[in-house]
């Protein structure tokens, strides 16, 4: 496979689409394939349309989880950020493998599957490049009014 070069010259050889956001599919044939290279993700890319900057003070750091909550978040998980402000988070480098964790019974069977589906190959990081713009909405107070 011949390596992709973006404006910022940093290596996109998983990118198998060309459209810069990192499938599960791209992700498991870079977990096979890639020997292990990192990964340089453009943070823009990363659905985080879940996250309220307004909870966040500039500086906090935290773990966030995407599984269910985000179009990208099957890929990646787990992710730690850090609000820098102006509705921005840095996203701290992430590694794409299928360790198991002591006492998370529910995500280590969710590990299992995606480790049964991604076949064999070996972890990498994921290093998020600039920050994720975020524009929450507040999702909309529905109240459905009880039938007599």
């Amino acid at each position: 496979m011949e390596a992709k070069w973006g404006a910022d010259q940093s290596m996109t050889a998983w990118d198998l689409d060309g459209n810069g956001i990192m499938s599960v599919k791209e992700a498991n044939n870079w977990y096979r394939i890639g020997d292990g290279m990192t990964v340089n993700v453009n943070a823009e890319s990363v659905d985080l349309h879940f996250v309220n900057p307004n909870k966040w003070k500039i500086g906090d750091i935290r773990s966030i989880q995407t599984l269910y909550k985000s179009r990208t978040g099957r890929v990646f998980g787990n992710l730690t950020l850090e609000y820098k402000g102006n509705n921005q988070f840095k996203i701290f480098t992430d590694n794409y493998g299928f360790e198991m964790h002591q006492g998370r019974a529910l995500r280590n069977l969710a590990t299992i599957l995606g480790k049964s589906y991604a076949g064999f190959g070996r972890a990498f990081d994921i290093q998020f490049i600039g920050y994720k713009t975020v524009n929450y909405i507040t999702p909309p107070n529905i109240y459905i009014s009880p039938k007599f």
